[in-house]
């Protein structure tokens, strides 16, 4: 047993909780700090208008994001278990297959969404004189889609094994070279969008590498065996399943994005909607960038709770749901307070536009307004994935979007207007929320095939 096996199953979970998502959030607020500065960047050394042609076709990059977490996450989920109970070559097994499938994935990804670029661009709600820059900046990262999926997966596979440390350094690398190659490529090379893009493709490239390397130095346990997985069929299966959750929530990120620029052309005149698509697009981003800590946290919790899971130390379980569902409460809480009382503050640093930050000030305001909320539903949504609960966790993460938000979209705005659009948010939050405590208090924590009392025991 090394020591983060030890710690895993022995440390207090108080102090386990900082000690696995501390250093995955600092990694992850460094990661999606190139959201920010892309923004600010593009804004300064292209336009607004060019940022805003980015902002429509974020949903392309986040459906990547989605798909690499769809394998990674389900695998991780699968290999953490696996590693809790002591079956070090079957996680290995594992995530040989997952890079199989993530080829596969990745390579038909490219070829769709290359071919059918401007079918999607028309969807996205691209305007003609968008159009330009909405092409640099989404041609680059579907062609060279592979290496943000490689990226993904293998950052899984390491915190799978509770190697926080080791995740951190790899994203921390990445994400300061992203900020480097973005101002290097937009401001030196004068590349424009185009520039942005290369910057997160070649980042991701170095982290990578830097992730090869440690698997030839024997750092790490885990690592990809390509062969003797059994019965491969339901292994995929089983993945898909596990990671099915976190790609619903991250799909439906580009999901609600898509539909908010849809409903914008509708009930705004052109030229507002391109200064609402500017603006959305800022509030988009800092709405990503303040959900690293969560997601951190969640991650934390699936390596925490997937361990003790496969080792049945059910305690430990419901301990590392109510510390961290704690955590992001509060720390939504602060967010949500900070983007009320100081939004002109946070929004001056994309743009010095006294109209465009006029605008977003009130909008910050009421979609931020149910950030805790959805903080905590990331949780139990978490949860239940790291236990191999599936059904259950595909219904807590796809109810904010695909339950709540879908149709409160097109209702809405139709009774309150503009301001009816971003009311959407923090009702869905709200929605969903509901949704995930309810199953706290009706879902068993053990399957009933484990033996002991514990087969009747609930989450709460």
């Amino acid at each position: 047993m090394d020591s983060s096996e030890i710690a895993l199953e022995h440390t207090p979970i108080s102090k386990l909780v900082p000690q696995i998502t501390g250093p995955i959030a600092f990694a992850l607020i460094l990661s999606g700090l190139y959201n920010v500065v892309d923004a600010i960047f593009i804004v300064n050394g292209v336009n607004e208008y060019a940022f805003g042609a980015v902002s429509l076709v974020l949903p392309i990059q986040m459906t990547i994001f989605a798909l690499a977490d769809l394998i990674g996450s389900g695998a991780g989920s699968m290999i953490a278990r696996s590693f809790g109970a002591g079956k070090i070559e079957t996680a290995r097994k594992i995530a040989g297959l997952a890079f199989y499938l993530m080829f596969s994935v990745a390579l038909l990804f490219t070829l769709l969404a290359y071919l059918f670029l401007d079918d999607i661009l028309g969807w996205l709600s691209v305007t003609a004189e968008m159009t330009h820059y909405a092409k640099e900046y989404a041609t680059p990262l579907i062609l060279f889609s592979m290496v943000i999926f490689a990226s993904t997966l293998l950052n899984h596979t390491i915190r799978s094994q509770g190697k926080a440390i080791t995740m951190m350094v790899i994203v921390l690398t990445a994400s300061a070279l992203n900020i480097i190659f973005d101002a290097l490529f937009i401001f030196g090379l004068n590349m424009g969008v185009s520039g942005a893009a290369y910057a997160t493709v070649l980042s991701q490239l170095v982290a990578i590498i830097i992730s090869l390397v440690l698997v030839t130095k024997g750092r790490l346990v885990i690592y990809p065996v390509f062969r003797g997985v059994n019965d491969i069929y339901r292994s995929i299966i089983e993945m898909i399943a596990l990671g099915f959750p976190l790609f619903l929530a991250i799909f439906g990120v580009s999901l609600s994005m898509a539909m908010v620029n849809g409903v914008i052309v509708e009930f705004t005149d052109v030229n507002r909607a391109d200064d609402l698509f500017v603006v959305y697009g800022i509030i988009g981003r800092l709405f990503i960038f303040c959900s690293m800590v969560p997601l951190a946290m969640m991650i934390g919790l699936q390596t925490i709770a997937s361990y003790n899971y496969g080792a049945k130390n059910y305690e430990r379980v419901r301990q590392t749901l109510l510390v961290t569902s704690l955590y992001s409460v509060g720390y939504g809480v602060i967010i949500s307070l900070g983007m009320f009382f100081f939004p002109r503050q946070i929004l001056a640093l994309f743009t010095s536009d006294v109209q465009l930050i006029d605008q977003a000030v009130i909008i910050s305001k009421i979609t931020f307004l149910g950030f805790s909320l959805f903080s905590c539903t990331m949780m139990i949504s978490g949860l239940y994935q790291s236990i191999g609960y599936a059904k259950s966790a595909v219904i807590i993460a796809s109810s904010r979007v695909y339950i709540f938000m879908v149709p409160l979209i097109f209702i809405l705005p139709y009774y309150k207007g503009e301001l009816g659009i971003w009311l959407v948010f923090p009702l869905a939050d709200a929605l969903a929320f509901f949704v995930a405590v309810t199953f706290l208090f009706c879902i068993k924590l053990a399957k009933e095939e484990d033996e002991g009392s514990v087969g009747t025991s609930y989450v709460l």
